[in-house]
């Protein structure tokens, strides 16, 4: 205990530091500057200032810009003392400066002034000598924006600016690199799920996880929270409408364009016909409006809110929810993994991997809407189920509740995401042994618990058979194909050119990383494919992004260190991911959060191998170098999803939606600027 305190300390001392001398160095390196005032210098070109000194860029073409003229000094920094008036918006300029090495004008770097973070207001130089003239030019994605000049001055002592939260932050990471350390002496407790201290740790440990979720929620993608939404975020409310009134079409009735057009699902056609497609992403088949997206989680959760209420559920909350049970579903799976194959690893390591399992849920939490909560029930269903079916599993005989539930859970992601159905294919190793040797299931002997086993299945297929028969006269047809998107997905078929292009940027697309906030940027879509698909660019392949999936990927590599029963289930997983991948790209396109369909499909081998290294026999100083190895890539891993979290693209439009959670993280991480 007394070591802890002491490390403790040392950490504490150190983020004192960092936070004083590191992070706020431009306050001491500019503690000589005289500040100058040269507002008096400032002059306005197409910019209209009122009596109050307000003044609004207006909306036309013409070149805006604040020029100070005979400075004819050398400008260390400068303080643009400006406020923004309108709420949550931005001042996005770029600075053109002359000096003694060049005669004319040459443009700096952009630069964003947000007025509640006052160090945004200040930008220091590194110019050749003497300046006579600058020039600050107003971008063009600030049309109407208002601000007022108070002052602007050169030179100024740049005040010291304690964050408390980068402070803390600081100290958490310096304390968890410590404890994490290869040769950490916490390596040493190995893992006891009948040890309370342990249990709390593992709570604790869950209840971070969920915290942070909840920070991504609350932070990232904000405008998904707050009406007015796009009529397609709003389709599991409208469903759960249609369904209290007793019919499956969605009470909204196309336009007779729509109706008479030839292929209303060429996007093209309706785009000329001036038709944006009626209903965006929604399924339109004779004339009515559907769902294609699975109905299990209006029948469960917004249907039932909807009859209490009245209300519209809103999908931020459920996606939340549901990611808390899906976190939960894993920790139990792993749980029971470790317990049955795994009883020698540390405590330690159960954690890092349960807290790199749930990595793969950031692309929920970040963008919580409509078109993630169908993958988030079936992710959920799945690793539920394969809890259940795991955990029923006794020594002397099977758990029939357990095998129900379980059975339940699998079946149900049918009617989520029916490409994650292929998990169901997992019961085979993990029942292998039940169903061949100890003929505890399928025999005569078991005809409960095979009852158990196959009802859910059954009864949950004829179910969704007869809603796809009602809806589109196919017991099969789930509605994809008629929906209203980019592309005629009627006629869209499988094409083997697709699938390679597909693979390398969902799984092998390295990241774009630059040295400017967020560090993290999206890929390019350039390719030869000559045909009509869809593509939204993202952050790099799953594989690409988290190296240490290769172990994964080769798990084979690593057979005589995982049970024969994880082998196998490892086998079929990845099996089963590749064929999701490949669905996912021929059947819908190449989109980021396809992602999430497969990537637990190569996270559950990884850890399967990570946990047989560190459980065998190999000698001590060969496994420190293995973990030595993942832990860094784990680490870099979980920074890039982190990174990505933060951008202003796409679907991540953070920077427009929440300025102050930008800013906030743009000058905590960029302390230099």
């Amino acid at each position: 205990m007394k070591k802890i305190i002491k490390i403790f300390l040392v950490c504490l001392f150190l983020s004192i530091f960092l936070e004083i001398f590191v992070f706020n160095f431009k306050t001491f390196t500019s503690y000589f500057n005289k500040s100058i005032d040269v507002s008096d210098k400032v002059s306005l070109h197409n910019l209209n200032e009122n009596k109050n000194g307000i003044i609004k860029i207006s909306n036309d073409k013409k070149k805006k810009y604040i020029e100070i003229k005979n400075i004819n000094r050398k400008i260390k920094n400068i303080y643009l003392n400006i406020n923004v008036l309108k709420k949550n918006k931005y001042l996005r300029y770029t600075v053109y400066a002359q000096d003694e090495a060049n005669k004319y004008y040459f443009a700096l770097p952009e630069r964003l002034i947000y007025s509640p973070i006052e160090k945004s207001k200040y930008i220091s130089f590194n110019l050749s000598g003497k300046s006579k003239n600058i020039k600050i030019y107003l971008n063009s994605d600030i049309d109407n924006n208002l601000f007022k000049i108070n002052s602007i001055s050169i030179n100024n002592k740049i005040p010291l600016s304690f964050s408390v939260f980068r402070f803390i932050l600081t100290l958490l990471i310096l304390m968890i690199l410590w404890i994490i350390r290869p040769k950490s002496e916490f390596y040493k407790y190995k893992i006891n799920f009948k040890n309370k201290k342990q249990i709390f740790i593992i709570i604790l440990t869950t209840l971070g996880i969920s915290l942070f979720f909840l920070y991504t929620v609350k932070n990232v993608n904000t405008h998904l929270k707050h009406p007015p939404l796009e009529v397609n975020h709003t389709q599991y409310n409208e469903l759960a409408k249609s369904f209290s009134r007793g019919h499956l079409f969605l009470d909204v009735t196309p336009t007779k364009e729509l109706k008479d057009m030839k292929n209303p699902y060429d996007f093209y056609a309706r785009e000329k016909s001036l038709l944006t497609g009626g209903l965006w992403d929604h399924a339109y088949y004779k004339g009515k409006y559907y769902v294609y997206f699975g109905a299990v989680p209006v029948v469960l959760c917004y249907l039932p809110y909807y009859l209490m209420t009245g209300k519209d559920l809103p999908n931020y909350i459920l996606t939340y929810i549901i990611t808390i049970i899906i976190v939960i579903g894993m920790l139990l799976f792993l749980k029971e993994i470790t317990k049955r194959y795994f009883k020698n690893i540390p405590l330690l390591l159960f954690i890092i991997l349960f807290v790199f399992l749930s990595s793969t849920l950031l692309e929920i939490v970040e963008f919580p809407s409509i078109y993630t909560i169908p993958i988030a029930f079936a992710l959920m269903f799945t690793y539920w189920g394969l809890y259940l079916f795991i955990s029923s599993i006794k020594e002397d005989k099977l758990s029939t509740w357990r095998l129900f539930l379980g059975s339940l859970c699998m079946a149900l992601v049918a009617g989520c995401r029916p490409q994650l159905l292929l998990g169901s294919f997992l019961v085979i190793p993990i029942f292998w042994k039940t169903i061949f040797k100890e003929r505890k299931l399928f025999s005569k002997k078991s005809i409960k618990d095979t009852i158990a086993f196959l009802l859910p299945y059954v009864i949950i297929a004829i179910i969704i058979m007869l809603y796809n028969y009602c809806r589109f006269g196919s017991i099969l047809d789930f509605g994809a194909n008629y929906n209203l998107t980019t592309n005629d997905m009627t006629k869209r078929g499988f094409n083997f050119a697709r699938i390679g292009f597909g693979v390398f940027k969902l799984l092998f697309q390295p990241p774009y990383i630059q040295a400017v906030f967020p560090f993290v940027m999206y890929t390019s879509n350039i390719n030869n494919y000559m045909g009509m698909t869809i593509i939204e660019p993202n952050y790099g392949g799953l594989i690409a992004t988290n190296i240490v999936l290769c172990l994964g990927l080769l798990f084979f590599k690593f057979k005589k260190y995982i049970p024969k029963i994880l082998y196998n289930f490892s086998l079929i997983s990845v099996i089963s991911g590749f064929i999701i991948l490949i669905f996912d790209i021929e059947a819908a396109g190449i989109l980021p959060r396809y992602i999430l369909d497969f990537s637990w499909t190569l996270f559950l081998p990884t850890i399967f191998v990570i946990m047989g290294l560190i459980n065998s026999k190999l000698d001590k100083h060969i496994k420190r170098t293995i973990l030595s190895v993942i832990i860094v890539c784990i680490i870099l891993g979980l920074t890039v999803q982190f990174l990505i979290s933060l951008q202003d693209h796409l679907l991540r439009n953070t920077l427009l939606y929440n300025p102050k959670f930008y800013f906030k993280w743009y000058y905590l991480l960029q302390w230099w600027l």
